[in-house]
């Protein structure tokens, strides 16, 4: 970490992010997922202007074409800019960005939001080690008998790979599997629950499902202006801009057959 430049990931990090945008007048957000966009949206609310800067198209890798494509929308609304390609930090302490044509965007704040590691090295040499995170089965055990793991460190294969889901309800799904299992008790339901939610340039994103959504969705409810109630067959129901509560879109998931292993 750079002298001057700003993460998102302790108390801490969030009273110092706070304090810095107070008084921003202009901000540089590094990386253009959930938690960039998330700061983005927070700084412009704020009155600042605002720069996402990333190599990847906000948000299609996480979300799909679509419903990104809806999202950068209202954030281009909201008087957030977007830059397509690598960013150098530029000045000591942090002032801004050298973008891939060399121009540099200054900033009164620049805030690196590019991704985590598992905090798992004080696990080197033990079967649990992995760069990938601690590997859990589904019912939140590893491969060492009577450990269990739960929240962003742990990992589920899935079609052979390990992935991590660092989202809240996936913490308290884990948490909950492996107390279970703490107990001698079966658990209710699985380590992956795929729920997801954010606020992002004032609108709220609700969704149960898998992400990332595949083509065009059914409009189940119109909300207008893009927003509703949205269905992805097979993968996904999401609820954009409108109120929906967390068992009802479940319940609508439900319906609609959308299987979430």
């Amino acid at each position: 970490l750079q002298e001057g430049e700003l993460v998102l990931r302790t108390v801490e990090d969030a009273v110092a992010l706070r304090a810095r945008l107070s008084a921003a007048s202009s901000v540089v957000v590094i990386g253009a997922g959930f938690l960039g966009l998330e700061v983005a949206t927070a700084a412009a609310g704020a009155g600042a202007s605002v720069c996402v800067v990333d190599p990847d198209p906000p948000l299609q890798r996480l979300l799909g074409e679509h419903l990104a494509g809806l999202l950068v929308e209202r954030a281009v609304w909201a008087g957030i800019t977007f830059h397509r390609g690598p960013a150098a930090l530029v000045g000591e302490p942090v002032g801004g960005v050298r973008l891939a044509d060399g121009s540099v965007i200054e900033a009164d704040a620049v805030v690196s939001c590019v991704g985590d590691v598992p905090a798992s090295g004080w696990l080197d040499g033990t079967a649990l080690a992995s760069p990938h995170g601690i590997e859990i089965d589904g019912e939140a055990r590893t491969v060492l008998p009577g450990v269990y793991a739960a929240g962003d460190v742990a990992a589920v294969r899935r079609n052979g790979v390990l992935s991590r889901g660092p989202f809240w309800a996936n913490a308290v799904a884990q948490g909950r599997v492996a107390a279970a299992g703490v107990l001698g008790h079966r658990p209710a339901h699985g380590v992956v629950d795929h729920y997801f939610w954010t606020d992002l340039a004032g609108v709220q994103v609700k969704a149960v499902g898998a992400l990332p959504l595949r083509g065009r969705p059914t409009v189940l409810e119109d909300g207008g202006d893009g927003t509703g109630l949205l269905a992805w067959e097979g993968q996904a129901v999401v609820a954009l801009g409108i109120k929906r509560s967390v068992p009802r879109l479940r319940k609508d998931a439900q319906q609609l057959g959308i299987v979430t292993p």
